[in-house]
């Protein structure tokens, strides 16, 4: 739904759809970060990242050091680095299963309105939508307004590329913070190993 204009790439091909985490934090925090500091003429900036932000931002600043020294400081919410305990959650499992029965990659793009289409569609499935994400975040009916919840489901999940979950999966599964695991044999030519090296 956002971030659908690239300026070479389109979204129905399937090389639009080829990053993870890894990429937003070798390219496009960088790149971003270079954006606000010179329209800004400040040096240095605070950076504030939640989840998959806070993911990205732990790669940049292992690949691309440099960058260390333009943050003055990093506000982690809910950073999703190191989540092995989260392996047998029910969510992730089903996930999981889900990933290892598609054949080839054959899917790029995921919750690009299907979940919204989904809890929309009686009241019934709107609460089956809301169990959903309370087995995500935590359940806390004092702090969820459910007037909004529509609000929120009209931007939120906003569309990720499959590379994105598969990778996250990875980190689960391995309890290893690292770049994305293709096969043994692609993992030797690009990292000259059967295994991606840990991000230091």
């Amino acid at each position: 739904r956002y971030s659908r204009n690239h300026t070479t790439l389109d979204p129905d091909e399937s090389k639009f759809w080829d990053f993870s985490w890894h990429e937003i934090g070798m390219y496009d925090l960088p790149a971003m970060i270079d954006h606000v500091l010179k329209a800004t003429g400040f040096p240095k900036l605070h950076y504030a990242g939640h989840s998959q932000g806070c993911t990205s931002f732990f790669v940049m600043c292992s690949m691309r050091p440099a960058y260390n020294a333009k943050v003055v400081s990093m506000q982690a919410l809910a950073p999703a680095v190191y989540a092995k305990e989260t392996e047998d959650h029910p969510y992730i499992r089903a996930i999981s299963l889900y990933f290892n029965s598609l054949v080839g990659g054959s899917i790029r793009e995921m919750f690009n309105g299907e979940f919204r289409f989904l809890c929309r569609m009686t009241e019934e499935t709107e609460r089956l939508c809301i169990e959903a994400v309370f087995g995500i975040v935590g359940r806390n009916w004092n702090e969820f307004n459910r007037k909004m919840f529509p609000v929120i489901l009209g931007h939120y999940p906003a569309g990720v590329a499959a590379k994105q979950v598969k990778h996250f999966i990875q980190i689960i599964k391995s309890g290893r913070f690292a770049p994305y695991s293709y096969s043994s044999n692609k993992n030797m030519q690009l990292y000259r190993d059967h295994l991606p090296p840990r991000y230091n």
